[in-house]
């Protein structure tokens, strides 16, 4: 007898990532990062710039300053101005393309929303008003609210726990190695989107996809009955 294939999952809560997902921010970390430096004379290149796409600036500030030994004893510094750069700019930020059709998209089908991102509460909060996104989501889960960053599944822990849905029925849509590897290792259904198609085989997924769209078109065979209206 052939094996039958198992019942796809049913989804009643969504966590998303905020940079690279919802917020275009790939050119505000690196205008930031080089802003910083530039301070202190130091000019980043296209590698370097290379080093900070997808990455947290505690990760890719280290290997900067391992490029540019100048900045190294300064660190801290670069990090602070870095981070109030950043957080100027994220004031005006751009949306990812289809990240407000599908955060309505997602709110239509009556899914509770969790933001789980590792930027700090301040950055993430200016981003989410700049967007119109201030009230969509149930719960708000930023750096301050874990110990440890992805891919530590703490976040993603958090999040199931604040929507008050088992990590199974959560899906998170991720596009960088670390989230997939937290949300997945927390127990969710990982969307990995991939615009540009830079994800390797070995990130965690159970879907990928180029365009958020494809997230709604996904989830409408697999949300609850509840959502689905």
């Amino acid at each position: 007898m052939r094996a039958m294939k198992p019942s796809p999952p049913t989804i009643e809560a969504v966590a998303l990532d905020l940079d690279g997902v919802l917020v275009d921010s790939e050119g505000i970390n690196v205008e930031a990062a080089r802003r910083a430096f530039a301070a202190l004379g130091v000019a980043l290149d296209d590698e370097d710039a290379a080093l900070i796409v997808g990455r947290h600036p505690r990760d890719y500030l280290a290997d900067l300053a391992r490029r540019h030994p100048e900045a190294a004893a300064v660190l801290d510094g670069i990090a602070a101005r870095q981070q109030r750069i950043y957080d100027e700019l994220s004031r005006t930020v751009r949306p990812v393309p289809g990240a407000l059709e599908l955060v309505a998209g997602l709110r239509s089908r009556g899914l509770p929303l969790a933001l789980a991102t590792s930027s700090n509460r301040s950055a993430a909060l200016a981003a989410l008003e700049a967007l119109g996104l201030a009230g969509a989501f149930a719960a708000v889960l930023a750096l301050e609210d874990v110990t440890r960053r992805k891919p530590d599944p703490e976040i993603y822990r958090r999040a199931s726990r604040a929507l008050g849905v088992p990590p199974t029925r959560v899906l998170a849509v991720e596009d960088s190695p670390p989230g997939c590897r937290a949300a997945r290792d927390a127990g969710l259904v990982v969307a990995a989107f991939d615009p540009r198609g830079r994800l390797d085989a070995s990130v965690p997924a159970d879907l990928r996809v180029r365009s958020l769209g494809a997230v709604l078109d996904w989830l409408d065979g697999r949300a609850a009955p509840s959502a689905a209206r």
